[in-house]
């Protein structure tokens, strides 16, 4: 590794399995679960939430953590507006506090997914 933690990095060949449940468990209500496992780091990552529709989209809270076999990890607690749209795109937007394990400091994270409903 150079001398700020950039440099060249081993190669790594793997699978990677994704699982995603969303439930609207009402008309206003959304639950999601989202687990991704790798074989390449043995690592897992999960994700939950809950959110209430307002102005939109589902607001609510979320947490997540991320794991690997180096003992690396990480966790977040943060909020989230999930499935509001432009045009054909629906979004998801959320932040909120991070901890990594290798640095033991909290701090601020930020996130944005898109997608196109099928």
């Amino acid at each position: 590794m150079g001398p700020i933690g950039f440099g060249p990095v081993e190669t790594r060949i793997g699978g990677r399995l994704q699982g995603e449940i969303w439930a609207r468990l009402s008309e206003d209500t959304l639950a999601t679960v989202t687990v991704v496992l790798g074989s390449a780091r043995w690592d897992a990552y999960a994700r939950i939430s809950a959110g209430y529709r307002l102005f939109g989209a589902y607001l609510g809270p979320e947490a997540a953590v991320y794991a690997d076999r180096t003992g690396y990890g990480k966790w977040s607690l943060g909020i989230h507006a999930t499935d509001f749209g432009f045009g054909d795109f629906r979004f998801r937007l959320s932040g909120g506090c991070s901890y990594e394990s290798e640095t033991h400091r909290l701090g601020p994270y930020v996130s944005v997914a898109t997608w196109v409903p099928l």
